[in-house]
């Protein structure tokens, strides 16, 4: 194991490795649920390779190397009246892993957070670095890579000038949120959902650009929900459920109820992220939009039939997000207009609330 200073460095591990016949993989936070960065060779830790090498303010670009974590990145970028456009709805992962593995959150008009890399550098197979931007075959096949094309060593993101967004959280029922969807998906910046199974509760989100002023939570109540609810009630109630499954229709019921209506501004990458302290794995499928609504009816009937007993532990709640057509945002293409669609693999899941 090491842990590199530099592109030079990483560069003469990879060599060295080479030499001795050994596979090599870069480390990132670990939040993947892939084994993507296991290796039985050469493993390189990315904390020491974590700073942020430059912003141009002119530009818009800002140049960080590879370990630098996602918070880092966004307290950098609002210390100086900049953002990234876009976020998932966790920061702590590192820049490079957060896109080498596809990370992204909501958007009508915006795509993943690889779609905001304007280029990279890299060490390939050999020990050489390079560099790739937009537009070279290099780029598009590395920038979201797994790591199988060469080791990041740095990237450089388009940023844009730092905003608020104006949170909109609260409950609803499915029929409502199915019967509302192409209004909610269609007239929100943002929009996702979560529905508990076995209930008729859901929770929605919405997320929209305003102009301020800024109203963030109080002290007192994102202690409340985003830390107590939302983890250490959240990860008890998932325990619960997974070791008397008999009970997650009325612990699912509960938990729906317990989380109320709430609203609030705050800049872009704290509305977008929260604290998640519950260890969840998942499944995720990219849907055409238009096929939403009979997809979500289809998962809701199978569930219905395996019954809350079933070894599928089939009660951690279900997210929806809506995200940018691939074409539109430059992104890799899955499919037209796209949903995704978590499918929880162990029920410690996923968050109840940001």
């Amino acid at each position: 194991m090491i842990s590199p200073r530099s592109a030079e460095e990483v560069g003469e591990a990879v060599t060295t490795a080479a030499a001795e016949g050994l596979r090599v993989r870069m480390a990132g936070s670990g939040h993947s649920f892939t084994g993507a960065a296991v290796t039985d060779g050469m493993l390189l830790r990315p904390g020491a390779l974590a700073r942020v090498r430059s912003l141009d303010e002119h530009a818009g670009l800002v140049t960080v190397e590879a370990g630098c974590p996602l918070r880092v990145l966004n307290e950098h970028l609002q210390a100086r009246g900049l953002a990234l456009a876009n976020m998932g709805d966790i920061q702590e992962q590192t820049v490079a892993g957060a896109i080498q593995t596809g990370t992204h959150g909501t958007g009508r008009d915006l795509a993943s957070i690889a779609a905001q890399v304007a280029s990279l550098e890299m060490v390939l197979a050999d020990g050489t670095i390079t560099s790739c931007s937009a537009g070279t075959d290099l780029f598009l096949a590395a920038r979201v890579g797994l790591g199988a094309l060469g080791v990041l060593t740095a990237v450089t993101f388009r940023v844009v000038p730092g905003f608020l967004l104006r949170a909109q959280e609260e409950p609803m029922r499915w029929s409502e949120v199915i019967a509302r969807l192409d209004e909610l998906t269609s007239s929100n910046e943002h929009f996702e959902f979560y529905w508990f199974p076995h209930t008729e509760g859901c929770l929605t989100k919405r997320n929209n650009r305003c102009d301020g002023p800024a109203r963030p939570l109080p002290g007192w109540r994102y202690r409340m929900d985003d830390e107590f609810l939302s983890n250490s009630v959240f990860g008890a109630t998932c325990r619960l459920g997974h070791r008397f499954p008999g009970m997650i229709p009325a612990v699912n019921a509960i938990a729906g109820k317990a989380l109320g209506a709430r609203r609030y501004v705050d800049a872009s990458y704290r509305v977008f992220t929260s604290p998640r302290r519950v260890r969840f794995k998942e499944q995720e499928y990219a849907i055409p939009r238009e096929n939403l609504a009979g997809v979500l009816a289809e998962i809701r009937a199978l569930l219905a039939r395996r019954g809350s007993a079933s070894p599928s532990r089939s009660g951690s709640p279900r997210q929806m997000q809506t995200g940018c057509p691939p074409h539109r945002a430059g992104t890799p293409p899955i499919s037209p207009s796209t949903c995704s669609t978590p499918r929880p693999t162990r029920s410690t899941s996923a968050r109840l609330r940001r």
